[in-house]
């Protein structure tokens, strides 16, 4: 599915890229320019096995999964935002992520997050629903909202893995999709090993600084 909002009217251009986002990806609550005729969206959204891959350019934009949002009858999912180019906040759990190109930083769709995007986005954004991450809710919670740089050489491994899928979904004919699908599993794979070894950093530094008291 392709989203370009310059074919539309300018007065159906937020409601029309509402409706596709929620249909396709998350219910969210979008804020956009506030003159219909400046705002700028296109993208890709499709689907990489277990993955809903969306990979989106836009003008400044505010993206709100509010509390009655989070209630909704959606699949518990975990989202990982890629920078590509520019810069975005995270908000989630009392935390805030800036992001710039090549970070990444999860959010959880059963909790409230915000998503800033004052100077525009660029950005791959990837679902996946916890079942496949088939990791503790616990666990997941800790990761919310913290930036993945490049300086972890993990998390530069999951980031180029899942930028070439975005890529390559993006441009995928009918022919390749088969193979394609199959691509996701690694991905998802890396993912959960970050999410692991940030887990048991995050053990380590608490060890350390009870038993340093």
């Amino acid at each position: 599915m392709l989203i370009d909002s310059t074919v539309m009217a300018p007065g159906d251009r937020a409601e029309a890229i509402r409706e596709v986002i929620w249909s396709s990806v998350v219910r969210v609550e979008i804020t956009h320019q506030p003159d219909p005729r400046l705002i700028r969206t296109s993208g890709a959204i499709g689907r990489v096995g277990p993955l809903t891959v969306c990979s989106v350019r836009a003008n400044a934009t505010v993206v709100r999964r509010t509390p009655a949002l989070a209630r909704d009858d959606m699949e518990p999912s975990v989202f990982v935002g890629l920078q590509v180019t520019g810069s975005s906040m995270v908000v989630q759990d009392g935390r805030e992520a800036v992001l710039r190109p090549g970070d990444m930083a999860l959010y959880d769709t059963t909790r409230p997050y915000t998503l800033l995007n004052r100077d525009g986005i660029h950005q791959h954004y990837f679902r996946i629903p916890r079942a496949e991450l088939a990791l503790p809710e616990r666990l997941l919670k800790l990761v919310t909202a913290v930036p993945f740089g490049r300086r972890d050489p993990l998390a530069d491994l999951t980031a180029t893995c899942l930028r070439r899928i975005a890529r390559q979904q993006a441009r995928a004919a009918a022919s390749s999709a088969h193979g394609l699908e199959a691509a996701g599993r690694p991905g998802i794979e890396l993912l959960r090993a970050l999410v692991t070894e940030a887990h048991s950093l995050h053990d380590y530094k608490v060890s350390r600084y009870f038993d340093s008291g």
